[in-house]
């Protein structure tokens, strides 16, 4: 089995810059480029030295195309407009696409939807293995309490956290409401 060639796209954030550092230290998968917005002051820079690696050899492009072109699979943490714009460039060139992008609404998701007709699309709201269990937990336990039980989510973030609620939060949500036959 050959290596996997991984772009990013929203590579200078946080999450972007530990998908660099984490890929850089997985065996089997090769680094091929990363992505911001235009205007973004970290265009043109190294993605080694923007992930605190020092130099890979690949700088950050403004124009996704050659990276979605190079790549085998690309990891999607941006905003819900850009990633409906990436769905469309990975169906073209047939990269799976993972996204980790939350505040996906309808119409976000009918463009993966579609993107997934052509190419592998993954989309979660938490990445996490213990998140996922969670969820599914939360959506048989509030099946089983009856109403007189009230459900809440409280959370708590760094103060650099895009989105608030999180996604995570809103899967919770979800997953409960699902459980209890309501809607959220």
């Amino acid at each position: 089995m050959s290596d996997a060639k991984i772009g990013i796209v929203g590579c200078a954030g946080r999450m972007g810059r530990a998908l660099v550092r984490q890929i850089h230290e997985t065996d089997g998968c090769i680094l091929v480029g990363g992505t911001e917005g235009p205007g973004n002051d970290a265009i043109g820079r190294d993605l080694g030295e923007l992930a605190g690696l020092g130099p890979l050899g690949y700088a950050v492009v403004d124009d996704p195309v050659g990276v979605f072109g190079d790549a085998d699979v690309i990891l999607d943490f941006t905003v819900p407009d850009t990633t409906a714009d990436h769905a469309a460039l990975a169906a073209e060139s047939r990269a799976a696409l993972v996204i980790g992008t939350t505040g996906l609404e309808a119409a976000h998701f009918a463009t993966l939807e579609a993107a997934a007709q052509t190419t592998v699309v993954v989309q979660a709201a938490n990445m996490s293995l213990g998140v996922n269990l969670l969820i599914q937990l939360t959506r048989q336990v509030a099946g089983l309490l009856g109403p007189e039980f009230d459900i809440e989510i409280a959370e708590m973030h760094h103060r650099h956290k895009v989105d608030a609620p999180s996604g995570t939060a809103l899967a919770l949500g979800s997953a409960a409401a699902t459980g209890r036959g309501v809607d959220l």
